[in-house]
């Protein structure tokens, strides 16, 4: 079995200048290998299957995980394989791209790996300096690409040198260039480490003398290796009797909730260019170090986790916001905790270098937020099903689950049906194909909507976005495409994009004023960042370039366009930004910088509730699923709320309250066990309410009045 790729599209393992977090080299893909990114993190793994197989499934498979150019088998259970896979690698996005590979698909192209490096050779230049010399590699594999194989491969290509030789040396992830004229032959650049670097027996101080340097320049067996002399002054950091790494974490107190920011120093773990040399484990002080179930890798904490990056010197700089929980020890309750600074080498477990303290304290409670009722209430999720024209509240529509659009001119008493099988043409036309009543793929003439939107200047024309996908009924993503008729649903039309953007992109329907827009997301894949608006004044005859506007009450807060294409399992990230100039500009926060959408079922629906001119609670989410700023969006915190009855502090990802919304008078509703709950302003608890969900089990828009039952 074979498979050679790279995982995903925007945004893995990218160019140093696509990441924000910090510079992401390219691994290169080798013959039966997949690389993968998640997280931040890159990597290989390789597939080995027995010799009895059966079709494209081996008997017996092994994944090996490579980090730098140690390799790490993950076989056994499925318990057992997760378990490793997160400790070697952090990642589960590699279990999507095993079964890929072992369906037999190729994810991409890549060059024919070359046999063992017999009659190879590699040079350096120059071949001494001190510590930071920028070094030529120049090189020829006689198994390596010719001219024509390197020049069809499009993917930067990379190769892996090992300082001080690959059993303790450190592993340097370089840009590799196969020469257009002599097949084998390569070159590349590295520079000499400015640090100290961690090996399996401990810091290796930079001292004057020879360095092995090991050349991986494809997959192959590291079979090729030159010498450099290392000259010059010998760096202070992990000399005779002195310190070889520390820790300082800022504030040095914090509630759950916080933005803890990291700095210190360590030795260099790689230089591959991956911003997670290192991790950090949280664990209570009085607990021994690295005790079973005591410490919890706040790399894995879900929103939030630790974003940790070392540079050439050996200096960290991160940050990490505090958890409520862990997967490990449950509830991060008040009290001293250890943070330990570890590396992952070969074999599970970490090695720590340095430790530092942090006191938590508790979250500030519901009941301490204060008297208040909402001035304004938005919602993360796209324009609904169901819609009102505004400035028309008799003129109603709804999307119907059979296909077609239920248009209403007297508030609902009388209803007229639109046609939507011209949407299904327009959409042929582009090259998608609408989804159809019942399953995705659906023959069905006349294609339901997702979101609606009217226009009360001119009855006959609706808008409304329909789910599509591109190519064969079955393809994933799923988007949404946005179109209108303008004449009572005989033609439908794709509003157009905005420039530089595809229909595809379009993100939901927002009114400001007279004016309705049409919101397109054009960011990169994870934090939506980049938007554009289109707008229409005249009833949808001519759209031009819209803006974001501050809400009428409350801070300068709101939610930004929102990809709606979906890959299952995957978050649809949408912006919070926030502005302190009237809307003129549009800043991120530095935590929460985004929402994951994901409707109304548990962890959703998201919703800002403006409580003052500066005041917001953003309600929503996992963890944190109420969050107050006093700043007008630029900072936030966790607020905690009470436990709804039967509730236990549960682990890392479970979602503790679902349907979670804030009502007129400032009451929050959720659901618990099919009943929807009540916590009033300044309350400690939550009261029944007596109000159930349909016996369907499905979820109805939210009921806007709940009160609490009252006592027999």
């Amino acid at each position: 079995m074979a498979a050679a790729g790279w995982a995903g599209g925007g945004g893995v393992c990218a160019r140093p200048e696509d990441s924000r977090r910090g510079p992401i080299r390219r691994h290169h893909v080798r013959a039966r290998s997949v690389a993968w990114n998640t997280g931040g993190v890159c990597g290989t793994f390789w597939l080995a299957s027995s010799r009895h197989a059966v079709g494209d499934i081996p008997s017996r498979w092994e994944l090996v995980v490579r980090h730098g150019a140690r390799r790490h088998p993950l076989e056994g259970d499925g318990a057992v394989f997760g378990d490793r896979l997160r400790r070697n690698a952090g990642v589960l996005a590699a279990v999507v791209l095993l079964l890929a590979a072992m369906s037999g698909g190729a994810v991409g192209a890549s060059v024919p790996p070359p046999g063992p490096a017999t009659g190879g050779w590699v040079r350096l230049s120059p071949t001494e300096g001190p510590p930071g010399t920028l070094v030529r590699v120049s090189g020829f594999l006689p198994s390596g690409p010719t001219p024509a194989q390197a020049a069809r491969v499009s993917e930067d290509q990379s190769m892996l040198i090992c300082w001080d030789g690959c059993a303790d040396g450190l592993d340097m992830t370089v840009n590799l260039t196969w020469s257009a004229r002599r097949a084998g032959a390569f070159t590349a650049r590295f520079r000499v480490p400015r640090a100290a670097w961690l090996s399996p027996s401990g810091p290796r101080p930079l001292v004057p003398g020879p360095y092995a340097v090991g050349v991986d320049p494809a997959g192959a067996p590291l079979a090729l290796q030159a010498t450099f002399r290392l000259t010059g002054p010998r760096p202070a950091r992990c000399g005779h009797a002195q310190p070889c790494a520390y820790l300082a974490v800022a504030p040095r107190s914090a509630a759950p909730g916080t933005v803890v920011t990291v700095s210190g120093w360590a030795p260099l773990l790689s230089v591959s260019g991956s911003p997670y040399a290192y991790t950090m484990l949280l664990g209570p002080a009085a607990a021994p170090r690295s005790g079973p179930g005591q410490e919890a890798d706040l790399g894995l904490s879900g929103e939030g986790g630790l974003q940790l990056s070392q540079d050439p010197a050996g200096r960290l700089s991160g940050s990490f916001v505090l958890p409520p929980r862990t997967g490990t020890f449950g509830a991060v309750a008040p009290g001293a905790y250890r943070l330990t600074l570890a590396g992952s080498l070969s074999g599970p477990g970490y090695v720590p270098v340095a430790t530092a303290s942090l006191r938590v304290t508790a979250p500030e409670a519901w009941a301490a937020v204060g008297d208040f009722r909402p001035l304004a209430i938005q919602a993360a999720a796209p324009a609904g099903a169901r819609a009102t024209a505004a400035g028309d509240p008799a003129y109603q529509g709804r999307c119907l689950s059979g296909g077609g659009i239920a248009v209403s001119r007297d508030g609902g008493h009388t209803w007229a049906k639109v046609s939507t099988v011209g949407a299904r043409v327009a959409a042929r036309r582009a090259g998608y194909v609408l989804f159809g009543p019942g399953m995705p793929g659906s023959k069905a003439a006349s294609p339901p909507c997702a979101t609606l939107a009217l226009l009360a200047a001119r009855p006959g024309t609706l808008l409304a976005a329909f789910p599509a996908e591109q190519g064969s009924p079955g393809d994933v993503p799923i988007y949404w495409l946005s179109m209108e008729t303008a004449d009572g649903g005989r033609t439908w039309r794709l509003i157009p994009a905005p420039k530089g953007l595809s229909v595809n992109a379009f993100s939901r329907f927002q009114t400001y004023g007279t004016a309705l827009q049409a919101w397109f997301w054009g960011g990169p894949t994870g934090l939506p960042t980049r938007y554009a608006i289109e707008q229409t004044a005249d009833g949808g005859r001519t759209w031009t370039p819209g803006a974001l506007h501050c809400p009428a009450a409350g801070p300068c807060l709101v939610f930004g366009p929102a990809p709606t294409w979906t890959w299952p399992g995957v978050c649809n990230g949408q912006a919070l930004l926030w502005s302190g100039d009237g809307g003129r500009t549009w800043r991120l926060p530095v935590w929460p910088q985004q929402v994951c959408y994901v409707g109304t079922g548990p962890g959703g629906p998201y919703q800002i509730a403006a409580i003052g001119g500066r005041s917001a609670l953003l309600l929503g989410g996992w963890n944190y699923p109420a969050r107050l700023t006093v700043d007008g969006g630029r900072t936030w915190r966790d607020i905690a709320l009470p436990l709804l009855p039967g509730m236990k502090p549960g682990g890392l990802y479970e979602p503790p309250y679902s349907g979670l919304h804030m009502q007129p008078d400032g009451s929050l509703a959720a659901l618990q066990g099919g009943t929807w709950w009540v916590l009033p302003v300044r309350a400690r608890a939550w009261c029944a309410t007596g109000v159930r969900l349909p016996a369907s089990g499905v979820q109805p828009p939210p009921p806007r009045a709940l009160r609490c039952a009252r006592a027999r």
